[in-house]
């Protein structure tokens, strides 16, 4: 059995398992073997066994891809076990809302048919936050976009090249220009998007930046913007970054933005001495010292590690707790808020909860973490525990 580290995140539920703890009525469970994977259901019904992976998505169905055959063949369960859709050798499925599948044949076009029986082939998607569904490259240069429910809401002539940041129903293309929520060109020479719905324009030898549906220009000048806030402005230099924040110049190496639920939590940028943080606003967070994995956890907890020390610090950078002796980590968010699966020099794993409470100790693989629970091997055996500390199931 391999020894890298699968993480596949399946949205478990509580319900009665095999006379074990409680665990939800509806739940699969991806157990790995010596020479496969087997998916069961909360009762120990095995729906899918095989050479491959299964992987919950968002809207908690299972895509199971399995390699038995030496061509990868993928099929798409519900929580119940139900096949929702199977695909023949070579094609994959993508889930694009809770009613819309779309289908990639072997000369990777896309082809999604709507509940309705309308089918479109498109090259790619882009999913909107308000849940719409933006389909790029259809019959070729066209885009569409979609409702959740697969009703068509809006044709564009031309491809698009992805949602603008910040602006409901605004879209790039790849030709450079921002097109309005009525399908008309606002603006050309875009360079990119710059936060809080602000476009940065070429004119010239000059970067301009404006807010986009106020027409307002905010800035221009020489500087090549990848960040313009009120209280924060971010320039690309040739070898680096430039940050003006308030009365203070920073200088760095690298740029990060962070998410948390698909929104920006925080900007940074660091170099050899330090690494700035400021939140989504552009209001200083705090420094430190440079951080070798940074994840946030929750609105106001950030994890960390920098020199083999696992910390979770405050929106302000206050060291909440510490643990030593971590080269690396990730992050799952559970019932009970989130977990943190933290990797020693040895390669096995401590799971910590945010509060820093060891949940479980020297794990030799982790399987599966998800919101209600965690299979991991151990002492040569394969277990399965929700998040109360129940053992649940064990091979």
């Amino acid at each position: 059995m391999t020894k890298t580290i699968k993480i596949l995140l399946l949205l478990i539920a509580v319900v009665s398992f095999g006379g074990c703890s409680n665990l939800q009525e509806n739940a699969l469970w991806s157990i790995p073997t010596d020479t496969e994977t087997i998916l069961v259901t909360q009762t120990g019904k095995t729906v899918w066994q095989g050479n491959g992976d299964a992987v919950e998505n968002k809207w908690g169905n299972v895509l199971v891809t399995d390699w038995q055959t030496g061509e990868p063949v993928q099929t798409l369960f519900d929580q119940t076990g139900k096949i929702l859709l199977q695909t023949q050798p070579n094609e994959q499925i993508m889930q694009l809302s809770e009613k819309l599948f779309a289908v990639q044949n072997a000369q990777q076009q896309w082809r999604l048919t709507t509940p309705k029986g309308r089918q479109y082939l498109f090259e790619r998607a882009d999913l909107q936050q308000n849940g719409d569904v933006l389909l790029c490259g259809v019959d070729g240069n066209k885009s569409v976009r979609l409702d959740s429910e697969g009703k068509e809401l809006q044709t564009f002539s031309q491809e698009i090249l992805w949602t603008a940041s910040g602006l409901e129903n605004w879209y790039q293309t790849p030709d450079g220009k921002l097109i309005d929520p009525n399908g008309n060109v606002a603006y050309e020479n875009v360079e990119r998007m710059v936060g809080d719905g602000n476009v940065l324009v070429k004119q010239g030898d000059s970067y301009c930046v404006f807010d986009a549906q106020k027409k307002q220009k905010l800035d221009c000048g020489a500087q090549n913007w990848r960040l313009y806030l009120k209280n924060l402005q971010i320039e690309q230099l040739d070898t680096g970054f430039r940050a003006f924040s308030g009365q203070k110049q920073y200088v760095a190496d690298t740029f990060t933005s962070y998410q948390l639920e698909d929104k920006i939590f925080c900007y940074s940028l660091k170099n050899q001495e330090q690494q700035i943080f400021w939140n989504s606003n552009g209001e200083k967070m705090f420094e430190s010292i440079p951080l070798e994995w940074v994840q946030p956890v929750q609105q106001d907890l950030i994890a960390e590690i920098s020199k083999q020390n696992l910390q979770m610090l405050s929106r302000q950078g206050e060291i909440l707790w510490q643990k030593n002796g971590y080269s690396s980590a990730w992050t799952a968010q559970t019932e009970q808020g989130a977990v943190i699966c933290a990797v020693k020099d040895s390669g096995k794993t401590d799971v910590f909860s945010q509060q820093g409470i060891c949940l479980f100790e020297d794990v030799e693989q982790v399987y599966q973490v998800s919101k209600h629970g965690i299979v991991f091997l151990k002492e040569d055996k394969t277990s399965v525990f929700n998040w109360t500390g129940d053992y649940v199931y064990q091979k």
